[in-house]
């Protein structure tokens, strides 16, 4: 069913459409559920190529948060912050940095950016971020489901909707707290 990635079935060019999951196993879940795809890696990362009615689609992943919010200053609250690869500031998220090297190839050449990270806040600005700082978000569109069955799959790609338009509106007053969860702040 896959194909290795030295096979010419991994040659992109330019044009597709992409996927972005939150995780490598739910990013496979979806290609297999929209088609019959190929296995292609980089750096040692799967991502999959598959074609749907005429359109080639790339499915790719993250392994979690890939951006995340960083500051020089101490103490609380902080207004004064910049969204930046975790892995650069977080020795613990060095796994992210391939990750990153593989949806910084994949992203730029594509012509229409998926949301399919989990439907909840944190998957939407999971999301959001890798489209926003390597895509377009003027071109993304959100796969909306609550598990990975093949047909719920297949239905949430027939029925995209738009990007998350709230997180747009939030983003100017966020902050990570101490678990990790994402908070507004009021100016």
């Amino acid at each position: 069913m896959y194909r290795r990635s030295g096979s010419r079935s991994c040659y992109l060019g330019y044009g597709y459409t992409i996927i972005i999951a939150e995780k490598p196993k739910a990013a496979e879940k979806i290609a297999r559920a929209l088609g019959r795809p190929v296995k292609c890696r980089m750096y040692n990362i799967p991502y999959w190529i598959l074609y749907r009615n005429g359109e080639r689609i790339v499915v790719a992943s993250t392994a979690g948060h890939l951006f995340g919010i960083h500051t020089s200053k101490r103490g609380f609250p902080v207004y004064d912050y910049v969204w930046r690869p975790t892995w650069e500031y977080d020795r613990n998220a060095s796994y992210l940095k391939k990750f990153y090297y593989v949806l910084s190839r994949l992203l730029p050449n594509a012509s229409k950016y998926i949301n399919a990270c989990d439907y909840d806040i944190e998957g939407s600005v999971i999301g959001y971020m890798i489209i926003e700082f390597l895509g377009n978000v003027k071109r993304a569109y959100r796969m909306v489901f609550s598990s990975l069955s093949p047909s719920e799959l297949r239905q949430s790609f027939s029925n995209l909707r738009r990007l998350d338009k709230w997180w747009m509106r939030v983003r100017q007053g966020t902050k990570w707290t101490g678990s990790g969860a994402l908070t507004c702040l009021e100016h």
